[in-house]
């Protein structure tokens, strides 16, 4: 999936990528204000004649920044015809989980670059686990809510509009979107997914499940064996809140999430090691990819749209 686009020091603006077909030196002379040479305004022209997506291509999954398409003034009136209009309704909350699912997941791939050492041991890798679960529990989150939607609103899975645009998706993108439908209504057993119910339910917001936290801090610093981790309760207290951050917190939020109910702790953590926050990012691709195509077909059957800036 495309992630966002973040300010770029002045400096790396015209870094090529490495999808780039512009070489290095061309690039240099960009920033050095030279014009380019007639062998690199070919290369530049070849670039941006490039053959467009095919229409049921599935949307690049690469973890490069690349310029979002150019903007479309859609209908209002036709994407959503009225406060009756369930379908429409239905389709602009896909696309919200759509826009979350693809912002966590920029987020995500933003802080690989610093993952910190396994065994590291510090204020900077205590941070850098703790966003790293935040982003996991979001995720979870907005997976478990966006289930919720499609079991709560199920009658339209059946309307004749909505199958319109199932039909014109491709054979993939079916396959996709009726698993998040059948796993949404209960009729696919997936433990990754029952293990975003959980994490939903305890650890992505609820703050106030004091009991939960109670729990977790048990297991974690007493009834799990010591280690650099567990031994002292961190926390970095300084004068702002840049400079603050209390990792026994986000230890004890970890473990919310990584305890499933009714098991015993030994069970618990070997349960959790089957759903790591790479199967959440993968089901969270897989998820958006679906919706993709299913809010880009309802919109090319409801509002042929007028390309160009507002």
């Amino acid at each position: 999936m495309n992630r966002g686009k973040f300010p770029m020091p002045a400096d790396e603006e015209c870094k090529p990528t490495a999808q780039s077909a512009i070489p290095l030196r061309i690039a240099k002379q960009c920033h050095a204000g030279k014009s380019m040479s007639g062998s690199a305004r070919k290369l530049a022209r070849k670039k941006k004649q490039a053959p467009k997506q095919e229409a049921n291509a599935s949307p690049t999954s690469s973890p490069e920044d690349e310029p979002l398409a150019e903007l479309v003034t859609g209908d209002p009136q036709t994407i959503v015809r009225s406060n009756n209009d369930k379908l429409g309704m239905f389709i602009v909350s896909l696309a919200a989980a759509y826009n979350d699912l693809k912002d966590l997941a920029a987020f995500s791939y933003s802080m690989r670059k610093a993952t910190p050492l396994k065994d590291a041991a510090n204020a900077e890798a205590g941070e850098w686990r703790g966003r790293r679960a935040m982003l996991e529990r979001f995720s979870s989150g907005v997976l478990h809510e966006l289930m919720r939607l499609i079991k709560v609103q199920k009658a339209l899975l059946a309307d004749k509009e909505l199958e319109n645009c199932v039909a014109a998706m491709n054979k993939d993108a079916q396959a996709r979107w009726r698993a998040v439908v059948s796993i949404a209504l209960g009729g696919q057993a997936n433990p990754k997914y029952e293990k975003l119910s959980h994490i939903r339910n305890n650890a992505s917001f609820h703050y106030y499940s004091i009991k939960n936290n109670g729990a977790a801090w048990e297991r974690f610093f007493r009834a799990t064996p010591q280690t650099v981790f567990n031994r002292h309760a961190y926390y970095s207290l300084g004068h702002s809140m840049e400079t603050t951050r209390f990792h026994f917190a986000d230890a004890a939020r970890q473990e919310v999430s990584r305890f499933t109910p009714g098991a015993n702790t030994s069970s618990a953590r070997a349960e959790a090691a089957k759903v790591t926050d790479e199967d959440i990012g993968q089901i969270a691709k897989d998820v958006n990819q679906s919706l993709y195509f299913i809010i880009k077909e309802f919109l090319n059957l409801r509002n042929s749209p007028r390309e160009g800036t507002t």
